[in-house]
């Protein structure tokens, strides 16, 4: 009860200072379910993005986060107060075995709105990095559009390494967001369904392997696809520049 208190009633009130310009507020869904995809290179970045959706439409975000995130007392309380949803970045997506992607989308078909940082773990360079591929796993899976939302300034604000973040005074401690409209993946749909099924039209069992790995190549091309195109997107409209190789930080 206390935890909730203080994200709920406190915590809007220190973040108030720090938000920038919001741009886009327009581009966000009146309800779920939707996938909010952000750029990483803050401590900062998702309490700020919580705070946005919930100051100008009421709505609530549970961010994917790092399951050691849930190790301390603290920790653990905090997360589960803020509806953390955790994510073992040790155990590969390939299938829906991720603990954290089943209760995504068990929560996606509920309309909640999930928001998740493709690139893994902050940037040390504040530009916007190749992402993994989870967030275009979950687009296609609970078939909901990803809203791509960058947040520009919050690198200077609370970069890696900063014990605390800056003071909220001038341009180099606000955080602008920008809100782009949201990308809709449909004509990917049939693809994931094809490839996912396990009833393939095949003759014999060699056939049925020589299919199986095509359709799991023609997948994980599409993921990385989609995936690129939504960081591309991310980069683009908050003029920052994009870096084609994956943020390596071990947080």
């Amino acid at each position: 009860m206390l935890m909730r208190f203080i994200i709920w009633k406190i915590l809007p009130n220190i973040l108030k200072p720090y938000l920038g310009k919001v741009h886009g507020i327009q581009n966000l869904p009146k309800k779920g379910p939707y996938l909010v995809a952000v750029n990483h290179s803050s401590s900062i970045d998702p309490a700020i993005v919580a705070y946005v959706l919930w100051k100008f439409k009421k709505q609530k975000l549970r961010f994917l986060g790092k399951k050691q995130h849930f190790d301390s007392l603290i920790g653990n309380s905090f997360q589960k107060a803020a509806g953390t949803i955790p994510i073992d970045r040790t155990t590969s997506a390939d299938k829906l075995t991720q603990k954290g992607f089943e209760i995504a989308l068990r929560e996606l078909s509920r309309g909640a709105i999930i928001g998740i940082f493709p690139e893994g773990s902050r940037s040390r360079d504040g530009f916007v990095h190749q992402g993994r591929t989870g967030v275009a796993r979950l687009a296609l899976w609970a078939k909901v559009p990803v809203v791509p939302i960058t947040l520009v300034g919050a690198f200077r604000v609370w970069r890696k390494g900063r014990l605390l973040p800056k003071l909220p005074i001038g341009k180099s401690g606000k955080v602008e967001v920008v809100i782009g409209k949201p990308l809709f993946f449909n004509k990917y749909y049939n693809i994931a369904n094809k490839t996912n099924s396990r009833q393939l039209n095949t003759n014999s069992r060699l056939n049925s392997k020589i299919t199986n790995a095509r359709s799991a190549k023609r997948l994980s091309k599409t993921w990385r696809t989609i995936t690129d195109y939504i960081m591309k997107q991310i980069a683009r409209q908050g003029r920052l520049k994009y870096v084609d190789i994956e943020s390596v930080i071990n947080e």
